[in-house]
């Protein structure tokens, strides 16, 4: 007849676990490990506390009895709660340049002034220019001013720049304007002359836009007006010699001829005039 022990389990506390029966001389088969809340189940030891495991070979009837350790409770730590940061918008740097004027010449109007527009900056603008062969430019008010070098006799365009400290720039382009130029009869001036026209009229041009005007350059004593233009445009003229009268006495209106005296004024204000005198030959 084959002998058999009977294996019973104390969980101390745990969960429940059935006795088991063996033939004897057979090797041990654990259950599976009881639970315990709060607790990590660590084996089985008999009543000497020594352990036993799987595939042990027990002599006779045995309590076993669970060995348990007590888990640590984490003591959590309070969340603190987090301040949110005010947002601050940051606005983009913004900068803006306008000029008093865009044209200059050394002859007429000399200076020009840059005036910078800055938005969500701080410091000082500093001015420039692209090319200082023609002009020059404060950098710190930005008056620009025309040289009387001769260099750009035939115009130039320039860049004029304004720069924040954080390097933001804001350009425009001023132009320094061409020696003024007449031509009449295939003889070209560029100051005061006295020449002949023909005997019923004169043609003159000029190199650039300019504005004319005519007075009679002899010397009457009447109010006149010059009324015999016979075609202009921004660049050239055709004219005559005779010009409506009045006068102061009466206030009639009479017509004489005489010399004329033709004005030349451009955009950056060079102006000067030339005497055209009748041809009579």
């Amino acid at each position: 007849m084959v002998e058999t022990i009977t294996v019973t389990f104390d969980s101390k506390g745990g969960s429940n676990v059935d006795a088991i029966t063996i033939n004897k001389g057979t090797e041990l088969t654990l259950p599976k490990d009881p639970t315990y809340k709060g607790y990590t189940f660590k084996g089985w030891v008999d009543v000497n506390d020594r352990p036993i495991y799987d595939k042990a070979l027990l002599s006779e009837d045995t309590t076993l009895y669970a060995k348990w350790k007590k888990v640590e409770e984490k003591k959590e730590t309070p969340k603190q709660e987090k301040k949110e940061e005010p947002t601050i918008e940051v606005k983009p740097e913004k900068i803006t340049l306008s000029l008093s004027r865009d044209t200059i010449h050394y002859n007429g109007i000399k200076t020009a002034k840059a005036s910078a527009k800055v938005e969500n900056a701080t410091g000082d603008v500093t001015y420039s220019l692209s090319n200082t062969l023609c002009m020059g430019i404060d950098a710190k008010t930005g008056v620009i001013t025309a040289k009387n070098n001769g260099a750009c006799s035939k115009g130039a365009a320039i860049k004029v720049y304004a720069k924040t400290p954080s390097g933001t720039t804001a350009e425009q382009t001023i132009y320094y304007e061409k020696d003024l130029e007449l031509t009449s009869k295939g003889e070209s001036y560029s100051k005061y002359a006295s020449f002949y026209g023909d005997s019923n009229g004169y043609y003159v041009t000029a190199n650039q836009n300019v504005t004319w005007d005519v007075t009679l350059t002899s010397s009457v004593s009447y109010e006149y007006t010059y009324k015999d233009f016979i075609s202009k445009t921004s660049t050239s003229v055709k004219g005559g010699y005779t010009f409506d009268t009045i006068v102061a006495s009466t206030g009639a209106i009479s017509r004489v001829s005489g010399d004329v005296r033709l004005h030349a004024k451009t955009k950056a204000e060079q102006k000067f005039f030339v005497d055209i005198k009748r041809d009579i030959n």
